[in-house]
């Protein structure tokens, strides 16, 4: 029965361990909210009970000097769990509120650092990539970087052939226009991801902060 899992310890007096046995039950039913009102706890059980098995655990913690303390100590650790939950939502927000903050963002800083990293030339640049593990060595020959240098090599030659024939120095400039015309493209295609995840904003800002 559950009025025997509420029994009270032996060394309380008679009046205390009679009192069920004694006690004139009222026969309407006892809701949770007032259970919980006047207890200050919540029984996810309590509906499982019996009409006289609620009074009874109703009575226990509200009559009895044991079943009070039960109570109150049951009411001050959930409190204390309130507050530690509240505290960490407070520290989850603030992690979440700097997360979305733009100028701490990680893509930023990597952005800033990609353009510094573009704007230098030949081996300088290739080490620079390199030492971030930003760009794989088997396909570096393939990157971005590495069309600016053939763009710059082949300018350096233009520059030796002036007095070669006309045609020659042609077709040398269509090679520099097509390589631009890849480069750009290939820089097109990250300022398009950036756009489509982040918005237009977000772009414009980022080149904003490059530029300074």
């Amino acid at each position: 029965m559950v009025s025997q899992s509420f029994q009270e310890p032996s060394d309380e007096s008679s009046n205390e361990i009679d009192l069920f046995s004694n006690l004139d039950l009222p026969k309407e039913p006892l809701r949770g909210q007032k259970f919980k009102q006047d207890t200050g706890l919540y029984i996810n059980w309590l509906d499982k009970l019996t009409d006289e098995e609620k009074w009874q655990a109703y009575t226990f913690f509200t009559r009895t000097s044991s079943g009070k303390k039960l109570a109150k100590n049951a009411l001050e650790k959930y409190k204390e769990r309130i507050s530690v939950n509240q505290g960490l939502g407070r520290e989850l927000s603030e992690a979440r509120e700097n997360l979305l903050k733009l100028e701490n963002s990680e893509i930023l800083a990597a952005g800033k650092w990609l353009w510094s990293a573009l704007s230098k030339r030949g081996h300088e640049r290739q080490q620079h990539l390199l030492e971030r593990d930003l760009v794989h060595r088997d396909d570096y020959n393939g990157s971005v970087t590495g069309l600016q240098r053939a763009i710059h090599d082949i300018e350096e030659e233009i520059e030796k052939l002036t007095n070669t024939s006309g045609e020659k120095v042609k077709k040398l400039g269509k090679r520099v226009n097509t390589l631009r015309s890849i480069l750009k493209a290939q820089q097109k295609t990250l300022e398009d991801i950036i756009r489509e995840r982040y918005g237009d904003d977000d772009w414009n800002f980022i080149q904003s902060q490059l530029r300074k």
